[in-house]
């Protein structure tokens, strides 16, 4: 469980998404194929994968989350941070870009998903 404010019965691939994302969007780990390969092979040592499951993996990886909580906490939560911090913050997400790019490839490529 990550965290308790989207705690639901749901897809166990959804918990799994999530925790890839967490782990991969820090810097030090950067978007790093193999880890990813790491967590998923570890999981399906516990319980198995199925195809279809990786295939619904993919868009919650894809999806900006980080640009979407900025977005949000300026607009609809009115946060009181300097313009300087939503720029430094907006300007990570775009410097982090290019390797998500390359890591969702990657994913594709690898577990063969026809999009």
């Amino acid at each position: 469980l990550i965290d308790l404010e989207s705690c639901v019965y749901d897809f166990p691939f959804r918990d799994i998404g999530k925790l890839i994302m967490r782990i991969l969007d820090k810097k030090e780990n950067l978007w790093n194929f193999q880890l990813c390969k790491d967590i998923l092979n570890a999981y399906n040592s516990v319980k198995t994968i199925e195809e279809n499951e990786y295939k619904a993996i993919l868009p919650l990886i894809i999806f900006p989350y980080k640009f979407y909580k900025i977005g949000q906490k300026k607009y609809i939560k009115k946060k009181r941070w300097k313009n300087e911090r939503f720029y430094r913050k907006l300007k990570r997400i775009i410097e982090y870009r290019e390797k998500k790019e390359e890591f969702v490839n990657k994913f594709i490529s690898y577990y063969n998903i026809k999009i």
